[in-house]
């Protein structure tokens, strides 16, 4: 009886060992094949896709065409450069993500951001229109007159302000009742801060309203991301043509500005290789030129900053800044009524 009982318990015991055993390498199963999915994931957080604009069944290359990117109820704006050369990048892409390619004199192309893995460039088709009869009749052309607000040149002993990732920092504009549309921002570059990949690093364009009761910036009057990279030959001002937006110019003042990316996004897309320069400063992702102060108790221009970047000591929050009584060199262009 006793031999009986422990035959069975020891069937019993085999029989646990026999779960486990399989228990764990059905667990070691499950694991090696979610790891890869794991690592493509994180692989897949960003899309990033560079290439040329160019003529279809041409060697012209199209400057400053205009890609709208289209995910979920996010809307990107990404601006190609003088030569062509557009460089797409964003956060948490989906299958069905879509891009709309528009230049003046070209057809418009859709298609999906997917597709453009197996391009290199992307290319338009010329607009011509067939026209049986042209009438031309003489016309007075209406004058366009324009005004710039902000800073407009450099001053002795000028400095340049690097700009670090994650980061919304630019220029708080004031002026008496003024009338128009902004129809160009207009920053100061220059690439004697990192070299390395210099002017290759995209942000986006900020464009607010001016919150009238703190005098500080307020609410984005842009109602897509505009993102834009700037080309090699970036010294000296950068112009962005914002005219099909059309921004009314809010009352008593704007905030014109760049917003970078974290510095994941930097690093996951080679656009910078560490954190810090060798000097243990964050690496900039750009660098924007400076004009002295107004010596008016109450400027007309004051730089703010808004920074989650954990590598600077400054609260949360928009905070006005002083970089020894220079500001930020930004204007805009505006088409008076």
């Amino acid at each position: 009886m006793n031999i009986r009982v422990n035959q069975i318990e020891d069937k019993k015991s085999k029989q646990r060992l026999h779960d486990k055993t399989s228990g764990k390498g059905y667990i070691v199963f499950i694991f090696l094949i979610f790891l890869p999915c794991i690592e493509l994931f994180s692989q897949e957080a960003y899309f990033n896709w560079i290439g040329s604009i160019i003529e279809k069944d041409g060697a012209k290359k199209i400057s400053y065409a205009t890609v709208r990117l289209f995910s979920d109820d996010r809307v990107f704006v990404f601006v190609a450069n003088d030569e062509g050369i557009i460089n797409i990048k964003y956060h948490r892409p989906t299958s069905s993500d879509s891009i709309l390619v528009t230049s003046i004199g070209y057809k418009a192309l859709r298609l999906f951001s997917r597709e453009l893995h197996e391009m290199t460039e992307i290319q338009l088709e010329e607009d011509i229109y067939s026209l049986s009869e042209i009438v031309v009749t003489p016309s007075k052309r209406r004058r366009v007159r324009t005004t710039r607000l902000g800073n407009r040149a450099l001053m002795p002993f000028s400095t340049y302000i690097g700009t670090i990732a994650d980061t919304k920092q630019g220029l708080l504009i004031k002026y008496e009742e003024t009338n128009g549309r902004i129809s160009k921002v207009r920053y100061y570059l220059s690439g004697d801060v990192n070299r390395e990949n210099r002017h290759l690093r995209p942000f986006r364009v900020m464009i607010n309203a001016m919150d009238t009761l703190n005098n500080m910036p307020g609410m984005d009057l842009l109602a897509e991301h505009l993102i834009v990279t700037p080309n090699n030959r970036s010294d000296g001002w950068f112009e962005i043509d914002v005219s099909h937006f059309n921004i009314e110019l809010p009352p008593k003042g704007v905030f014109v500005g760049i917003e970078t990316f974290s510095e994941e996004y930097y690093l996951s897309n080679n656009i910078i290789t560490t954190h810090t320069d060798k000097n243990g400063f964050p690496i900039s992702i750009t660098s924007i030129g400076s004009t002295s102060r107004s010596t008016k108790s109450e400027p007309s221009y004051a730089t703010w900053i808004f920074s989650r970047n954990s590598r600077i000591p400054v609260p949360t929050g928009w905070r006005r800044i002083s970089y020894g009584g220079q500001d930020m060199l930004i204007n805009i262009v505006v088409e008076l009524k």
